[in-house]
């Protein structure tokens, strides 16, 4: 489906600090001066320390736990929510990462604002991030998302992982030739990283994110076979950049 591209202007008075506002005033209708006093101090990240008064402020006591599609569960990342709403923007043409901060901001503050809440899944957050896009009138990235959203459960749903080696011309006829057809296993995302986490010895944080990387990279080329060869080396070509990376960033 062709989607156009809309550049909304941004002076209009429902964007800029009155589109975060208008988020939080959408989820609970709390519209007080002491909630918004509460937020400032009660930031997000949940950073201690003294506020104007010279009393403590709130502080985070847990780490919130997202439960993934694939029952697997990982630390909340705030950048992650940044980083999704700001793509759902620029794919409706209104990019904006300080809109996407901002934004973002509300979903982590009403997330870690029930104390008593331990996990939250994967899709409460994905509809809490469209709620937050529709009521601040960013509707073109809240039906984006849903977009990309759907799209790739679809490629999840259609891939799979074909149990042959493929090394040459001559792997590929004796594929194609052989009357009984090669072994095939649903694509699941987190094998990779059980792999990464159990060979390797990543960090699961890290092997979630090559994960991730190999999936858009399959995802990208359209493949609905992927031969476990080519899945291999994809895999350890992502590990190999993100190791790379990390480890200039720790000598920077």
């Amino acid at each position: 489906m062709e989607r156009k591209n809309v550049v909304i202007d941004f002076s209009l008075p429902n964007h800029g600090r009155a589109s975060r506002d208008s988020a939080f005033t959408f989820f609970n209708e709390i519209e007080s001066e002491d909630f918004v006093e509460e937020y400032r101090h009660d930031h997000p990240f949940f950073r201690t320390g003294q506020d104007q008064h010279g009393g403590k402020r709130p502080h985070m006591r847990k780490q919130l736990q997202v439960t993934k599609a694939d029952g697997t569960t990982e630390e909340y990342i705030h950048t992650k929510v940044v980083g999704t709403i700001n793509n759902a923007l620029a794919a409706a043409g209104q990019a904006d990462m300080t809109m996407a901060e901002d934004l973002a901001e509300v979903v982590t503050y009403y997330l870690y604002r029930n104390q008593d809440q331990k996990q939250v899944s994967s899709s409460e957050i994905l509809s809490m991030i469209k709620a937050v896009l529709v009521s601040t009138g960013f509707e073109l990235a809240a039906v984006a998302l849903g977009e990309h959203a759907l799209e790739r459960r679809l490629n999840r749903s259609r891939t799979e992982v074909l149990a042959v080696d493929e090394q040459d011309f001559a792997d590929v006829e004796r594929v194609f030739r052989t009357r009984r057809p090669p072994e095939r296993v649903p694509w699941d995302k987190s094998r990779i990283i059980d792999e990464l986490t159990g060979e390797l010895g990543l960090s699961r944080q890290t092997a979630r994110v090559v994960a991730a990387m190999v999936e858009e990279r399959i995802f990208s080329m359209g493949m609905t076979q992927v031969p476990q060869s080519l899945l291999k080396q994809l895999v350890l070509g992502e590990a190999v950049a993100v190791l790379r990376a990390q480890e200039e960033l720790q000598t920077v």
